[in-house]
């Protein structure tokens, strides 16, 4: 009974995650500001809550294969906790893959400068001088387009 009703806690919560992120991509895409805020707010509670049990982890890891960059990144962000292994390519990839024609400046930046930030915390880099991360990278086998290579060198 106990891993039912957990399971079921897990799926309102990633509902809460994907719906709160729809609105958030909305919001941030008619540059307000407010209502993006608040709905990064609720994302931050709910996946808060799916890292409480196993249920919520695994839930967070399926979404690492979620179409929606913003949704990978704030599981990536969790499962690095976890399992570093699996987190670590879907930030790596973030840092380069075209995130659409309708994606906000405010959205790209915000996607690209978060997954920079959870690589660089857990290299132990710091977020303005990423010059050696695509040298670790490419160390656990993970390597980036030359032109990433050059901005992050910068």
């Amino acid at each position: 009974m106990f891993l039912q009703e957990t399971q079921i806690l897990s799926g309102k919560d990633v509902e809460n995650l994907v719906s709160n992120q729809s609105l958030w991509e909305n919001a941030i895409r008619k540059a307000d500001i407010t209502a993006a805020n608040k709905y990064a707010l609720r994302m931050t509670r709910a996946v808060h809550a799916l890292r409480e049990t196993e249920a919520g982890r695994s839930e967070l890891e399926k979404l690492l294969s979620d179409p929606k960059p913003n949704l990978r990144l704030w599981a990536a962000g969790s499962v690095m906790a976890w399992a570093p292994d699996i987190a670590l390519p879907i930030l790596a990839e973030l840092l380069h893959e075209p995130l659409g024609k309708e994606a906000a400046l405010q959205e790209s930046v915000d996607i690209r400068t978060n997954a920079k930030g959870y690589l660089a915390r857990h290299f132990g880099l710091h977020p303005s001088d990423l010059r050696e991360l695509p040298g670790r990278l490419a160390d656990i086998g993970i390597d980036l387009p030359d032109d990433t290579v050059s901005q992050l060198r910068r």
